[in-house]
């Protein structure tokens, strides 16, 4: 791979910021360079720099492309999209190319190149030339990236409100677990009175079994009044067996 590199970065720095100003020549060909005040031999190589970022047409005598008429719009996003054209490679192992420093970008040029280090030096200095004057903020790979967000978090909101919906639709259950206690030595009288209370409230009255498996002997509370709370409260939850 090929990379351009110019002798004087400021030179191409000033370049891009006349390209704007200066309208769309026919051609872009080392006269236009020399109308605008870039005599010097080394100039010529500005013209390749623009050629690799798409702002003129990659041929001898190439007119300026559609992204050189969009740097009269908004140059800093021109050539950012220019940019991850020519580049396309280092964008796509360093999406975040234009912040990388020059050790970084050194030693991506030396690994793709065969130019010696000099050459090198230079590749560099004219990337962060290009990338000086340009804006990836509105790139669209950028809004793309927030496009596949926003569906990401869609898709996650939809997930996520299935289990909502389905759990309101459950009926929240108790379940009581009561247990009567009676005295130990308590008379067949006392039975006879609680079941007839819990048949007066018309649910199933609970065992024998059920009303003295516990019996303890410790308070009465309520088995000696007439209307019993708690079997009023939980009538129907002790299931005759």
């Amino acid at each position: 791979m090929s990379y351009p590199y110019v002798q004087s970065p400021e030179k191409l720095n000033e370049l891009l910021k006349k390209i704007p100003t200066i309208g769309k020549p026919a051609n872009f060909t080392r006269d236009t360079l020399r109308s605008l005040g870039y005599k010097s031999s080394n100039d010529d190589r500005m013209i390749g720099a623009l050629k690799f970022v798409k702002l003129v047409e990659d041929k001898k005598g190439g007119a300026p492309t559609e992204l050189w008429q969009k740097m009269r719009e908004d140059a800093p996003a021109a050539i950012a999209q220019g940019m991850k054209q020519g580049y396309a490679d280092l964008f796509s192992m360093y999406p975040n190319a234009d912040q990388l420093d020059r050790e970084a970008l050194s030693n991506f040029f030396a690994a793709n190149t065969t130019v010696g280090s000099d050459a090198v030096a230079k590749m560099v200095t004219t990337f962060q030339a290009f990338a000086k004057g340009a804006n990836f903020t509105n790139e669209p790979v950028i809004e793309e990236v927030e496009h596949e967000a926003e569906v990401r978090a869609t898709k996650v909101g939809s997930s996520a409100k299935v289990p909502l919906e389905a759990s309101s639709a459950r009926q929240p259950s108790i379940v009581m677990n009561i247990q009567l206690q009676v005295p130990a030595d308590a008379t067949g009288e006392v039975y006879d009175q609680f079941f007839k209370s819990m048949k007066n409230r018309n649910g199933p009255a609970p065992s024998m079994r059920a009303a003295s498996n516990n019996s303890s002997g410790t308070d009465l509370k309520n088995w000696r009044k007439k209307n019993v709370p708690v079997a009023e409260a939980m009538s129907g939850m002790i299931s005759p067996e």
